[in-house]
């Protein structure tokens, strides 16, 4: 849930419920791994948000448009 253009980085954490990270995890034995997360924003509707994830960047969000440069 980053607005988009902020990034993230740290090392280790709980899973949180992603799959994605229970399965990281449970390959390399440890929670003690990196990670980088990249914001894309958020619907106005949570129950969009699936949607929204796997949808292209609108024009106002593209490369170069983004505040931050992205």
């Amino acid at each position: 849930d980053l607005s988009i253009g902020r990034v993230k980085i740290k090392v280790g954490g709980s899973s949180g419920g992603h799959k994605g990270l229970i399965s990281i995890t449970h390959h390399l034995g440890t929670e003690n791994y990196g990670r980088l997360r990249i914001g894309i924003g958020r619907p106005a509707d949570k129950a969009e948000v699936p949607d929204y994830v796997l949808s292209p960047f609108s024009s106002n969000q593209s490369a170069g448009q983004c505040s931050r440069g992205i």
